[in-house]
């Protein structure tokens, strides 16, 4: 069960059918008075059994676009894990390294909030071993396992209380790679760069690094903390944005997993409006992707401001976006566009940009910089690459004689203390082409 606001009864994302329980002010508060008619409850504010919770999304739901190539191989020996704060991924790999089989849930840690600081806020009543719990069925076999994800994920399945990583002077208590044994099972935690880049980011950059790349490139990753590398000539500099989940289709009203029924594109024409499904099945939400193609769509019929004054929406099979759903997209826009800015000395010096996160397969990137998430000097250098943490943990995996970390050095830039920053950001809110 989804709850992205940890269980408070203020996001409605936990919602169940089941009529026969009795209805709470906070149902009516938040769900109205139609859907309580229709039977649907906060399941957060009721004793709700699992079984009887419909459209648990946290069930073994294939999440669309993490863009791992799965082949044929043999019998799988060896494992990578992507722990991200929305979903969890793992690539099963023969000794070849062939990806055998892929797999991806939403991760069950949401039950306890969308975002990081709910899940340290939470650490002491959340079981420790629920993303185990979730892979081990099909870690059977495996020899070798390489866990990679942000710096609390690591941290959380470690069960290393991550609290450190968010009060100052904001210290990481595994700053280094961690192997572990499970049974006869080899596990690799890789290293973070800093409290808020993490393991993602250096194995991500690992499998750009080892790609064919530009001299100077702009690496991003699209998750729910925003994570940023800027590469010139060797020199690698990161930094961290508090993007929140919105882009990942948490805290959104109708948000989602990019699960086959959620829409990933939305359009205008001939006065009608149209979307597309991941799966081309019937809509039951929106997804990070479809949040960007829809807020494009909207600014492009001048419904909504480039303040963000929603002036109407009209249904897209029968699903609405809100005021509250576009502010929610304006902070993660805002977050994503001053930590480039103040990253980058100068966008048209960035000679490539490479977009990562498993949703970053379904963007648009001519609506992506039209709402200035991206710069216009990067028309055309733009590479969509998908979980390249994920891919990066794969080559992790059959480096044999090589640790996570052992090569990638950084300087991290701060943007909490950054003076630059709060400007930065609120200039960035405006839903319009950043400046040339």
């Amino acid at each position: 069960m989804s709850r992205d606001c940890g269980g408070q009864g203020l996001c409605g994302k936990c919602r169940v059918q089941t009529p026969d329980l009795p209805v709470l002010e906070a149902d009516w508060r938040v769900l109205g008075d139609t859907l309580c008619a229709r039977g649907w409850r906060l399941g957060c504010q009721h004793a709700v059994r699992p079984d009887t919770a419909d459209g648990d999304e946290m069930a073994q739901a294939h999440i669309a676009g993490t863009g791992v190539t799965e082949g044929t191989g043999s019998t799988p020996r060896l494992a990578a894990l992507d722990i991200g704060t929305t979903t969890v991924v793992l690539a099963l790999l023969d000794d070849a390294g062939t990806v055998v089989k892929e797999l991806a849930w939403g991760n069950p840690q949401r039950a306890w909030g969308a975002d990081v600081l709910s899940r340290i806020d939470h650490f002491a009543s959340m079981p420790p071993d629920l993303i185990r719990t979730l892979i081990e069925p099909h870690l059977q076999g495996i020899d070798r396992l390489v866990i990679t994800g942000n710096t609390v994920m690591t941290h959380l399945w470690l069960g290393t209380d991550p609290a450190p990583l968010a009060r100052a002077p904001f210290t990481i208590p595994h700053p280094d790679p961690v192997i572990t044994r499970h049974g006869s099972r080899q596990e690799i935690v890789c290293a973070p760069f800093a409290p808020y880049v993490g393991a993602d980011i250096r194995t991500g950059l690992q499998e750009v690094l080892a790609a064919d790349h530009a001299e100077s490139f702009l690496y991003m990753d699209l998750g729910t903390n925003g994570e940023l590398a800027w590469y010139d000539r060797g020199t690698l500099t990161l930094c961290s944005t508090a993007c929140g989940p919105a882009l990942e289709g948490a805290g959104i009203s109708i948000g989602m997993a990019a699960l086959p029924e959620a829409l990933v594109h939305v359009y205008h024409e001939q006065g009608r409006w149209h979307g597309h499904t991941a799966g081309d099945v019937p809509a039951q939400g929106v997804c990070g992707s479809g949040l960007i193609s829809w807020i494009d769509a909207l600014r492009q019929a001048d419904l909504v401001t480039p303040a963000g004054k929603l002036k109407g929406c009209p249904p897209v099979e029968g699903l609405q976006l809100t005021q509250k759903d576009i502010r929610m997209f304006q902070l993660a826009k805002g977050a994503l566009q001053a930590g480039w800015q103040l990253l980058v000395p100068d966008p048209a010096q960035v000679e490539e940009v490479w977009i990562a996160g498993g949703f970053s397969l379904g963007l648009n990137a001519d609506a992506c910089i039209r709402l200035g998430l991206f710069h216009p000097a990067w028309r055309g250098k733009i590479r969509f690459c998908g979980n390249m943490a994920l891919k990066g943990a794969c080559r992790q995996v059959m480096a044999e004689d090589a640790l996570p970390g052992d090569e990638l050095t950084a300087r991290v830039l701060e943007l909490e203390k950054d003076t630059r920053f709060p400007l930065a950001f609120a200039r960035a809110m405006s839903l319009q082409e950043a400046a040339a």
